[in-house]
């Protein structure tokens, strides 16, 4: 069995104290919690600076939407919203400016998504014409996505 060290343990134990998540907001509270200053849920540089939360990550199936927050997400500071079936962004925020919309960019969305469902079927193909490969495991997928939808950044 797994022995759990004091974080996970302190960690698991603040959770308890919180009701049953009802919301998003519900979740993001309780990731982004700091109560306890030792062993925080989100974590700013315990264990002598050595662990930090980089982002966190909250995923609406429903909506098939997975939104990336920076710093903490009680803040509310969403940094990128992306499509969970293409991976394609569809909204991106300015830091610090919390949920306020900068640009929103779903043609993009749409033209990158039919782009990649031409690479992944012309991907397939290859698979089939060159046998089981895939299956066994020597070819890795690789899907591109368009240069000016993949790389875009915050300004």
């Amino acid at each position: 069995p797994q022995k759990l060290d004091n974080s996970s343990v302190h960690r698991e134990a603040r959770f308890a104290q919180f009701n049953m998540p009802l919301s998003a907001e519900d979740v993001l509270a309780i990731l982004g919690d700091t109560t306890d200053a030792e062993f925080p849920i989100y974590r700013t540089g315990d264990y002598g600076g050595l662990v930090y939360t980089l982002c966190t990550v909250l995923y609406d199936l429903a909506g098939r939407r997975m939104m990336v927050y920076r710093g903490n997400p009680r803040n509310g500071m969403l940094g990128s919203v992306l499509n969970l079936d293409t991976l394609v962004p569809v909204e991106h925020y300015r830091s610090g400016e919390g949920l306020q919309k900068v640009e929103k960019i779903e043609e993009e969305e749409e033209a990158a998504g039919e782009e990649v469902a031409g690479e992944v079927q012309e991907q397939g193909a290859m698979w089939k014409e060159e046998g089981s490969g895939a299956v066994r495991g020597k070819q890795t997928p690789q899907i591109a996505l368009p240069r000016d939808v993949a790389h875009q950044h915050l300004p």
